[in-house]
């Protein structure tokens, strides 16, 4: 094996390792009990999906910031979420014949409620944005997409201050 594939491809197993340490990070700040229960998001499929996609949507741009190797693991994490919602799909009776069918969908949403809620986060009034956002693409209740969206703010509002040499290394600030 030649010295250059070498090197490639123990960066690419560390690459793998940060996005998997990421990954959990991420299923772990969306599982939070806090963001769910009555009129916050719904304890469903569904809700689980749209706080695993709001999560990825503020650390995503945190990677892409950080150079070519956050980029990479920012590729790798894309695909181990789709994997995970592909399993969780498949978990619930999804069979072969539909399951691309139903991803393709899901990562429609995921990608249309992400650019929503970058924007929403990007605007001077991110709480009422993002609770905008959430009450147009039903993430929540109005009643409790205020307090939801506090919450996404005050987590995205930590990523700026983690040192990229720390993401690299898997480290999030949830």
């Amino acid at each position: 094996m030649s010295l250059l594939r070498h090197f490639k491809r123990s960066n690419r197993r560390k690459s793998e390792e940060v996005a998997k340490r990421l990954h959990h990070a991420i299923v772990g700040k969306a599982r939070d009990p806090v963001l769910f229960g009555e009129d916050k998001i719904p304890d469903t499929f569904d809700g689980r999906f749209n706080a695993i996609c709001l999560y990825s949507a503020l650390l995503f741009p945190r990677l892409e910031k950080a150079g070519e190797k956050g980029q990479a693991i920012s590729r790798i994490l894309n695909d181990r979420v789709f994997s995970d919602i592909d399993g969780a799909l498949r978990e619930t009776g999804v069979g072969d014949a539909s399951i691309a069918r139903k991803v393709r969908k899901l990562g429609e949403r995921f990608f249309g409620l992400a650019r929503a809620a970058k924007e929403a986060l990007e605007s001077e009034q991110a709480v009422e944005s993002l609770a905008n956002v959430f009450e147009r693409n039903e993430v929540t209740s109005p009643g409790g997409a205020l307090e939801v969206a506090e919450i996404i703010v005050q987590d995205a509002q930590m990523l700026p201050s983690v040192a990229d040499e720390a993401l690299l290394a898997g480290k999030a600030p949830w």
